[in-house]
């Protein structure tokens, strides 16, 4: 019984992780020419600035939410994740210099990237503010050993 638990969690694990590089080689492997790049960025700067203006709205009408974000703001969250990969700087760039919580939402869907426990700082398991700074580590320095992870792992 634990023999299988243990194998379907490793395969659960390697599928997650197989996710992450893929969606880096597509990065990598898919540099646009300077033109579609600038329309990228044009395009999430666009939806950026309607999710500061939708952020302000949703606050004002309901300025004791439980959630960091509401309708208006979720969906334009929810478009630039949908623009994908090719976005991801810009995301990566906007994350560091705001340390907006809520941007980690659209970075965690296109990249997959979940931190396990062991990665967090002592206490502070599942706390948002801490969650922003993994992402920017990790893109920073830690996607870079994305490849050998997996391969480590996966021998």
């Amino acid at each position: 019984m634990k023999k299988q638990i243990l194998k379907r969690n490793l395969i659960v694990f390697l599928i997650m992780l197989l996710s992450s590089v893929i969606v880096f080689i597509l990065i990598m492997l898919e540099r646009p020419n300077s033109q579609e790049n600038e329309n990228q960025n044009i395009t999430f700067q666009k939806e950026y600035e309607a999710y500061l203006k939708a952020s302000k709205k949703d606050f004002e009408e309901s300025p004791v939410s439980s959630s960091s974000f509401g309708p208006r703001a979720f969906k334009h969250l929810h478009n630039i994740a949908k623009l994908g990969p090719m976005v991801l700087p810009y995301l990566m760039q906007k994350v560091t210099q705001t340390k907006d919580m809520s941007l980690t939402h659209p970075v965690s869907i296109i990249t997959r990237k979940r931190f396990s426990k062991s990665e967090w700082p002592e206490g502070t398991y599942g706390d948002s503010r801490t969650l922003t700074l993994l992402y920017i580590d990790w893109w920073e320095k830690g996607r870079n050993l994305t490849p050998q992870q997996f391969t480590e792992r996966y021998a």
